[in-house]
């Protein structure tokens, strides 16, 4: 194999990794990717532009299928995608629900959210222990399960979205305990999360004291 053909491949690989991120797909595919053509390299029975040809393909068909196939009643990882199982979990953890509206496959802020906060281990780690996480997309391009359409246009239209990406944290029952945006730093995106939260707790036990259910 040529220097010229190996950067070629170099390139096309790096265009397929990126695919793959934008498809939410793993990590992995890629460097699944990555062993198979360090293969092509060395051995010349490996047909190289057939499975460029073939791999290229891949990410959009398996990211439509995986979405269409996504009814609203699943766990896909830490992120519910159905407000209903999200309500069900904050119920037994006592956790509030941390809704993220987000165009996955249009809107450039939803990505940098993603990408520098709640994809970093510093945000993970601290939704993990402190709220039910629950992802609200509204694509483009991608196809959507019809129930799953329908679930997520309603709460947008219940909690009044109108820009992208808004980030909500909720009650079990729906009400709202804070919103926020974009902010590019996963600490100072945590700490006005907490401070969101625990200003909602003292309004909340100032309302029930003036209501005399604390004396």
């Amino acid at each position: 194999m040529s220097a010229q053909e190996q950067g070629s491949d170099f390139n096309e690989l790096m265009g397929l990794k990126y695919s793959l991120k934008r498809g939410r797909m793993q990590t992995g595919a890629a460097l699944f990717a990555a062993v198979v053509m360090l293969a092509a390299g060395c051995n010349s029975d490996f047909s190289r532009p057939q499975f460029l040809q073939a791999f290229r393909k891949k990410p959009t068909h398996l990211t439509e299928e995986f979405v269409s196939s996504s009814a609203p009643t699943q766990n896909i990882g830490l992120w519910h995608d159905s407000f209903e199982s999200a309500q069900e979990e904050s119920i037994q953890t006592g956790k509030p629900i941390l809704a993220s509206f987000t165009g996955s496959d249009w809107c450039h802020w939803c990505v940098k959210l993603e990408e520098d906060v709640l994809e970093t281990g510093e945000f993970q780690r601290w939704a993990s222990e402190q709220v039910v996480l629950l992802k609200l997309d509204y694509p483009k391009r991608t196809q959507q399960a019809t129930e799953l359409k329908k679930q997520n246009q309603k709460l947008a239209k219940r909690y009044s979205i109108s820009s992208y990406p808004t980030v909500l944290l909720l009650e079990s029952d729906g009400s709202v305990l804070g919103r926020l945006g974009y902010m590019k730093s996963p600490a100072a995106w945590i700490s006005m999360a907490n401070n969101q939260l625990v200003n909602s707790q003292n309004q909340r036990v100032a309302t029930q004291k003036q209501n005399g259910l604390f004396r």
